[in-house]
């Protein structure tokens, strides 16, 4: 006889805080992720020739910090607005004459293996089926390939790290497994080398879940081994992110975890608009190795303000978070539809045992994690890689909730169905996001290949605005950029561009794909070029006067 639905919603029900398949340690099925890597192995060949130059502007200064390490300016490859592992993994790459971009690319897909591995491993965390976690993990391929593909910052090696540092500390034999605490410290560590957010996140998140783990604990002995694990920890995380911290404050001069907050911070300002802009203005580089003034930003870049300074810059800053609360909600259906169920579902259960957190559910601590991680960012600017982790642990709650209803169907289509779409639902957006991205910038780096051979354009060059547009046109030329010229009165951006040495100026005749602004009258006295297959440009040579009439 059956089971009846009785016996079953008992089961369920009992399975949320009890869970059995944790308590046996199910066998790691090492065939899934080995078809799972061989898929993205495949992929990730065909893919790449297609993204080879898919770059964006922090790219642009990862890869000059990369060329000064190979150049062995290492003082000026120290910047607090960019952590240093990814230059330091590219360096060998610059090193042996790769293609720059190219090696930004391959770098991240061989993270990407790493990140699928984490994400396979800690989905043992879970109460998941097999069939329910398999469909996950290869669902979670295009994810992967997305962010590696389209992107040229270190967030996926942190993605990484922080998937293998949960698979650690959410073990069921956390407190009793010598070295955990250590290793998650060293996780971490790393993590805030690849990207200064882990050392914030890793602090409130690692003491909450020890102190977590501390009240639960059955015994005085029990609780001294999670005392120690901590201790470990926070020690091993100290000794790897101390000798970086120093540096920034010894270049600062006073004490610095990383100067990229406070330039995020300053986008939120009561006066800012509503998308940040990344440009400088009229701002030459600081070292002849980059790129922009991007690359190394200047120490008072952005405007100071304090929430607390008016009732109206407190209200404003309530405003920012809420608004940007509401941009993680939209990051995460974009992802999903089911996202945001999945995380009610969460909140509700998790409600349901407040009074209780004794038998908490065990998955709770991934949401914890999900919601601490998220909610960093709100005093700050969301951006979809921002949330990444959140997403991934989205998409393990999500197939738990599958598998823990699976048992209440009674038909083998439903639950074939359930699990494929809950899979399929996070396939979309990755698919959609790359082909947007496919050969993205490629006709940039072809005319700028025309332009350099025609007309030997190099050096110093500005423009009239399209930051990205002229920065990597900069870029593909092997020049460097000095900024754009908007607000500028002709007379003073006519005496500014020769004080910076200024070799060449670009016109779009759209700037910021918005409406034609008219073309400075002093450019009149200069040579002008313009490519015959670039019809939106025009360049003027400011070290070549037209020759005047003759009287």
């Amino acid at each position: 006889m059956s089971e009846s639905l009785i016996s079953k919603c008992t089961r369920f029900a009992r399975e949320l805080a009890v869970p059995a398949a944790l308590a046996s340690r199910p066998q790691v099925n090492r065939r899934a992720a080995a078809a799972a890597l061989a898929l993205y192995g495949v992929l990730a060949a065909v893919l790449l020739p297609f993204y080879r130059l898919s770059i964006d502007p922090d790219g642009t200064a990862y890869i000059s910090a990369a060329r000064k390490i190979v150049a062995g300016e290492f003082s000026s490859a120290v910047t607090g607005h960019w952590s240093p592992l990814l230059p330091w993994l590219l360096a060998p790459w610059f090193r042996s004459g790769f293609p720059e971009v190219l090696a930004i690319k391959t770098t991240l897909l061989l993270a990407g293996v790493t990140v699928l591995l984490g994400f396979h491993r800690l989905s043992y965390r879970f109460v998941i089926a097999e069939p329910v976690r398999t469909a996950a993990l290869f669902a979670f391929v295009p994810m992967v390939l997305y962010y590696a593909l389209l992107y040229c910052t270190p967030d996926l090696i942190m993605l990484s790290l922080m998937l293998w540092y949960l698979c650690v500390l959410l073990d069921p034999e956390y407190a009793g497994r010598a070295g955990a605490g250590f290793g998650c410290g060293v996780l971490a560590g790393v993590g805030y080398l690849a990207k200064a957010y882990a050392l914030p996140f890793f602090c409130l998140h690692f003491s909450a879940v020890h102190l977590f783990y501390g009240l639960r604990a059955e015994c005085s002995a029990a609780r001294k081994r999670v005392a120690a694990q901590f201790v470990l920890g926070m020690l091993s995380f100290a000794l790897l992110s101390a000798p970086w911290i120093a540096t920034l404050s010894l270049k600062y001069r006073t004490f610095t975890i990383s100067s990229g907050a406070g330039y995020n911070w300053s986008f939120n300002t009561p006066s800012a608009k509503d998308t940040p802009s990344m440009d400088l203005g009229l701002n030459p580089p600081r070292s002849a190795r980059d790129i922009s003034a991007w690359d190394d930003l200047p120490e008072k870049t952005g405007i100071k303000w304090s929430p607390f300074d008016s009732l109206g810059s407190f209200g404003h800053w309530v405003f920012v978070m809420g608004k940007n609360a509401a941009k993680v909600v939209v990051v995460l259906e974009a992802a999903s539809v089911f996202s945001l169920p999945v995380v009610l579902a969460g909140l509700l259960v998790m409600l349901l045992h407040i009074r209780r957190w004794r038998t908490m559910p065990h998955w709770s601590l991934p949401l914890f994690t999900l919601l601490v991680f998220a909610a960093g960012y709100l005093p700050l600017w969301i951006v979809d890689r921002y949330v990444w982790l959140t997403i991934v642990l989205v998409l393990l709650l999500g197939a738990q909730g599958v598998s823990l209803i699976l048992p209440l169907c009674g038909s083998r289509a439903v639950r074939v169905v359930l699990t494929w779409a809950l899979a399929l639902s996070f396939v979309g957006f990755p698919i959609y996001r790359l082909s947007n991205g496919f050969n993205a910038w490629q006709d940039l780096q072809r005319q700028s290949e025309a332009i350099r051979r025609d007309y030997a354009v190099a050096g110093h060059i500005a423009s009239n605005g399209r930051f990205r547009d002229s920065l990597f046109l900069c870029y593909f030329l092997g020049a460097q950029y000095y900024g754009h010229t908007r607000g500028l009165a002709e007379q003073e951006m006519e005496r500014k561009l020769a004080e910076l040495g200024v070799d060449y100026y670009l016109v779009w005749t759209g700037t910021d794909r918005k409406a034609p602004v008219p073309t400075p009258r002093f450019l009149e006295r200069y040579r002008e070029i313009a490519p015959s297959d670039f019809p939106e440009l025009r360049i003027y040579s400011l070290r070549e006067r037209k020759e005047s009439p003759d009287r």
